[in-house]
């Protein structure tokens, strides 16, 4: 658990993309909640941008982390630790901004959409701000050999568990893909925009062309995440700058 979070705190494209939208949203004086916060890094960042209180919400022990960092940095005066369930957490107080950062491989695959929502019935002010604020989802025909072993695997199980076979295959894996591996160019395949309610399913078309010879493997899927005025961060294998996180592959 500590190992991910480390990493998370060493991505420093994702901590500059963050730190620019936040400055862009929170102004002096602003109440900000921070959802599944982890270490705080993201409530730390609202202090600095001159927020005037933080409630970093965690349910895991990482919160313990956060706790001790900002004490060492003299700064638990204005941060309140609720250690629960962000949908179970209740605030003493509405607060001007939202802060998360449960982007998973496909940007809504770590329970994003449902947080905030929950977020803005609950603990937000009208008008509040949010960050992120939207996820663009692409998806791309994919040449991916790492994966016909584990398909081999399954392929040789014993009948009687033969049955777990499917759920493997319609499953998402993680998987670094390397621009090279795409037999074709990405398509938008949806937009979610984070500051309003989403329906509980979504359900979206995509064209996709195969455009060089190759065999295909599967689909790799990413995100583009629109963190807040002119501050983007992506898992985009084709990107030059993109955050230290794999992409789905279905």
């Amino acid at each position: 658990m500590l190992s991910e979070h480390l990493a998370y705190l060493s991505d420093f494209f994702r901590l500059d993309s963050f730190a620019t939208a936040i400055r862009a949203v929170v102004k002096p004086g602003d109440v900000v909640v921070d959802l599944a916060c982890g270490s705080g890094i993201l409530g730390l960042l609202a202090l600095k941008a001159g927020a005037a209180r933080v409630y970093c919400v965690d349910q895991g022990a990482i919160l313990e982390v956060a706790r001790e960092s900002f004490r060492r940095n003299g700064l638990e005066g204005k941060v309140t630790f609720i250690r629960a369930r962000a949908q179970q957490a209740v605030l003493p107080e509405k607060a001007d901004v939202a802060l998360c950062d449960n982007v998973g491989w496909l940007g809504f695959d770590y329970g994003i959409v449902e947080l905030l929502q929950d977020a803005r019935a609950r603990m937000l002010k009208p008008g509040a701000q949010v960050v992120p604020r939207a996820l663009e989802i692409h998806v791309a025909p994919v040449e991916s050999p790492d994966y016909i072993g584990p398909r081999i695997a399954w392929s040789s199980m014993p009948d009687e568990f033969g049955w777990l076979r499917d759920g493997w295959t319609n499953s998402k894996h993680p998987v670094e893909l390397q621009p090279g591996q795409l037999l074709g160019t990405a398509a938008k395949l949806g937009r979610i925009a984070l500051t309003i309610d989403n329906p509980d399913f979504f359900s979206w078309n995509a064209r996709l062309q195969v455009e060089r010879p190759g065999k295909l493997h599967g689909l790799g899927c990413w995100f583009d995440c629109e963190l807040g005025p002119e501050a983007w961060m992506t898992n985009s294998p084709c990107a030059p700058h993109r955050i230290n996180r794999p992409q789905a592959f279905l």
